[in-house]
């Protein structure tokens, strides 16, 4: 009876901390799996090309990427989104002008940020 108690004490001790090693991996990569990429590619046109998301994901709407400013203007750049006449004055942020997206999720559903990321070239 000492043996059967001690393969037990085995199993339970060697598989189980696997298998939640497994799970937690599975839960860890889920996590950081993107949700919305806007890739921008195409040839240099105006307004800018591709402003869509690349797959809308499931329980959510992305909108359309774009800039918002009174004087900014397309720039057309191959696989770029691309706009200029930015407000340039040391320390000043204008307000009115920004780029922009939004995300929804559907009925039913929450959203729950937690990391968003951005490649910007200044020039």
């Amino acid at each position: 009876m000492n043996t059967i108690s001690n393969k037990k004490s085995f199993y339970i001790k060697a598989i189980l901390p696997l298998i939640m090693g497994l799970l937690l991996l599975v839960v860890s990569v889920s996590a950081q799996t993107p949700i919305g990429v806007y890739s921008f590619t195409g040839a240099a046109s105006c307004p800018n090309q591709n402003p869509q998301v690349n797959t809308q994901p499931a329980n959510a709407v992305f909108s359309n990427y774009d800039f918002i400013g009174p004087s900014l203007i397309c720039r057309a750049r191959i696989n770029e989104f691309e706009s200029e006449n930015w407000t340039n004055t040391t320390f000043n942020i204008d307000p009115n002008e920004y780029i922009g997206f939004t995300i929804s999720p559907n009925a039913g559903y929450l959203l729950n940020l937690s990391k968003l990321s951005f490649f910007q070239r200044y020039v």
